[in-house]
């Protein structure tokens, strides 16, 4: 990336702070928990796992998924994940 230069969200006016895997790829950080969160959510629904409503699944695709989930929560609140 270039020294000052700033870039738009694709989906809204917001400046542009991190990248997804679709095009356009520079995302506000609105858009971006938007576009894991429902992809986290379409893996889990065509997951083997059955989970009881009382108790979390521990399958290792559900497992996997909610590391993953973390690690961007954690990465887009410290400010890490910036754009390319």
């Amino acid at each position: 990336m270039h020294v000052g230069a700033v870039r738009q969200c694709g989906y809204c006016e917001q400046t542009a702070v991190l990248q997804i895997p679709t095009t356009p790829s520079d995302v506000c950080q609105k858009h971006a928990i938007e576009f894991w969160t429902e992809l986290l959510a379409f893996a889990r629904e065509r997951s083997a796992c059955t989970p009881q409503a009382d108790e979390p699944c521990r399958c290792w695709t559900c497992n996997q998924l909610s590391a993953t989930a973390r690690a961007i929560a954690a990465g887009a609140n410290d400010g890490i994940l910036e754009v390319g």
